[in-house]
This record gives C-alpha cells, sequence and structure tokens, in this order.
C-alpha cells in the first residue's frame, strides 16, 4: 500500500490529455518540503489560511525543532528563495525513503548549498519524512487532494494550454507536470529535470490563488497564467545559461533594477533576464489567446511590477511572430532579445 496515495493522484490525472498530456497531481514531495519549510518560519508560504494549513501544523507541532527544520531555516535565512529546494526534492523518490533518483543536482541546489550540504539536509528531510509518519498524514488527506486535481481537471478539460506554448516557443518537453500545491503562495515555481537520453520533464509548481468555502481553489485564468510562465522557465533558463559571458558583460544593467528584483525572488542578473523574457512571451500569450488589448494590460502589469524591459521585449516579439520562417524557435530568436538589455528600457 506504500505510496497508494501518491499513484492515485498521478493516476487521476490520466484523462486530462492536452497536446502533449498535462498531468495534473499533488505530489508528496513538495508538500513535505512546504510543510518543513512552514515549520521552519522562514518564508511566508499562503495567503489562504485554510483549514488544511491549521491540521497540518496541529499534526506536525512537536517536530518544529527537528533538525531538519531547523538546517533549512539555516539554509533559507542565507538563500532564501525556495527554487533550488524544489529542485532537490523532485530529485528524489517520494516519501519516507526519498532515495536519489537522480544524481544529486550541479547546478541549483547542488550548487547553491554545495553537495555535502544538501546530501545532510536530505538525510535530515528523511528522518523528519520518517519519525512524523508524514506518509500517515500525507493518506489522511486524501480527500482533500482529491477535490484539489478534480477540480482543476474539471476547469481544464477541453483546454490547450501546452500546444499555444510548445508552437509560440518552437519547442517542447517529453513531459509535463502540474503540481497542486495548496500551501504555496499565489505564484509557483518551474524547475526542469532531466530523465536521461536527452529527455526532459518539466514542472509546474503552482499555489491556489483564492478560498471557496474554506477550500484553496484554482480559477482557469490562474492556472493558464502559470502553466505559461512556469514552464517556460524550462524553455527559457536553459537557453540564457548558455549565454553567461554575454550575461555577465550586461550585468551592469541590473544596478537600478537590483533591490526590487531581490525583493521580488530574482538576485541575479540571468534571474531577472529570464524574468523579463518569460513574462514578456506570456503577455504575447494572452495578445493570442485575447486580443491585443488583453497584451497590452499583462505588459503593463510586468511595467508595475519593476520589469522595465518588459514593453520592449513584447513589441520585438511582433517580429518574431511574422518570420516564423527565419525564426523557427525562440532559441533562434534570442540573441535579438537579449540585445535589447543592451539599451535603454524606456526607449
Amino acid at each position: 500500500m506504500r505510496h497508494l496515495a501518491f499513484l492515485l493522484l498521478l493516476f487521476l490525472a490520466g484523462p486530462l490529455r492536452a497536446a502533449p498530456p498535462l498531468q495534473v497531481a499533488v505530489d508528496p514531495r513538495t508538500e513535505l518540503l512546504t510543510t518543513v519549510q512552514l515549520l521552519s518560519s522562514e518564508v511566508t508560504l499562503t495567503a489562504y489560511p485554510s483549514p488544511y494549513l491549521y491540521q497540518l501544523y496541529r499534526y506536525f507541532f512537536s517536530f518544529r525543532q527537528h533538525r531538519a527544520v531547523r538546517l533549512l531555516h539555516e539554509l533559507m535565512s542565507q538563500h532564501p528563495w525556495p527554487d533550488p529546494y524544489h529542485y532537490a526534492v523532485l530529485s528524489l523518490t517520494a516519501p519516507p525513503e526519498l532515495a536519489w533518483r537522480l544524481p544529486p543536482p550541479e547546478a541549483g541546489a547542488g550548487g547553491l548549498m554545495g553537495e555535502e550540504m544538501m546530501r545532510d539536509w536530505v538525510a535530515a528531510l528523511r528522518e523528519f519524512a520518517a519519525q512524523s509518519a508524514f506518509e500517515r498524514f500525507f493518506a489522511q488527506q486524501i480527500p482533500f487532494y482529491y477535490h484539489l486535481v478534480e477540480q482543476v481537471g474539471k476547469k481544464l478539460r477541453g483546454e490547450d494550454l501546452l500546444g499555444p506554448l510548445e508552437a509560440y516557443y518552437g519547442m517542447g518537453l517529453d513531459e509535463y507536470h502540474l503540481v497542486l500545491s495548496p500551501l504555496l503562495h499565489r505564484g509557483g515555481f518551474g524547475p526542469l529535470l532531466p530523465l536521461g537520453e536527452g529527455r526532459r520533464a518539466g514542472y509546474a509548481i503552482v499555489g491556489p490563488d483564492a478560498l471557496i468555502g474554506k477550500r484553496p481553489t484554482y480559477s482557469l485564468r490562474h492556472l493558464r497564467e502559470l502553466v505559461w510562465h512556469e514552464f517556460g522557465h524550462s524553455f527559457i533558463n536553459p537557453l540564457t545559461a548558455t549565454r553567461g559571458e554575454q550575461l555577465q558583460a550586461q550585468a551592469g544593467r541590473f544596478a537600478p533594477l537590483q533591490e526590487r528584483m531581490a525583493a521580488t525572488g530574482y538576485p541575479t542578473w540571468e534571474s531577472c533576464v529570464n524574468e523579463h523574457l518569460i513574462r514578456a512571451i506570456t503577455a504575447r500569450l494572452w495578445r493570442q489567446a485575447e486580443g491585443e488589448e488583453a497584451g497590452h494590460r499583462a505588459t503593463q502589469a510586468e511595467l508595475t511590477r519593476g520589469f522595465t524591459y518588459a514593453p520592449a521585449l513584447y513589441h520585438l516579439l511582433a517580429e518574431y511572430e511574422t518570420h516564423r520562417a527565419k525564426y523557427p524557435s525562440i532559441a533562434a530568436f534570442l540573441p535579438q532579445l537579449l540585445a535589447v538589455f543592451e539599451g535603454d528600457p524606456q526607449k
């Protein structure tokens, strides 16, 4: 019976087929991570307190001084943004074993913490899962998780969110996982994991955007926005990672943006560039879906959030769209996009 809950939720995602398939689940690994984050008090997870939150806190309250919690508190006080930690737990099997199914990541969590510290943290996480009987708590919450997956499944039925995404980027992945994480804020995370032999799995780990009847809920608009945005990281991040010298040469452009970007979760110039690109492309996807006014609103919203290069990128992407024979993928158009960061964002 071990891991039955995890397998059942993945099975429920089977009929929700876009082109290609989109798997929807609540993942015990991300729930374990957010549980330990909650106990560490080092990160504000959700703006939507719910009975699930209170049940979780009551169940695990006696473990708030566990070594896994204290170590994560120490790590996140130095490196507060959760992206690498999500990458790390997805590299493991389901709790309580939490065995490495992929090599410890060199980038992300591996590069952030160092391999020895990361292995120590995962060992502590393994102890926490076993000693707290995390698997039992997860099993007790199956009706709640089922409701989340069913709710999202109904909203996505008949929707093709991945088709427009892949068509726009001119790229694709081998697997797409939409992970519902009810303790997260209304944003998300987009790790990309290798599957071997050149195959890749993209993840969109997303929080709810409202409470209905004391239950976290996901609107279709929220899902569309986060699917386009978080899977966009699986395309953009590997591309800019190959442009280290060019980004380093542009790094002086970060100074006027650094304080606001760091406060939002983008502490490096590379992460700032990635976010600008993904947000501009997402605005173009809104334009395709709902018209010019929708694209303009999305772009202006990003400008108010401090993404000052978003309008220039948005308008430049029109050239990409009208010359797809010349630019079959966003990778081919990347030099033009990165050149935007050489100039004044207001022009």
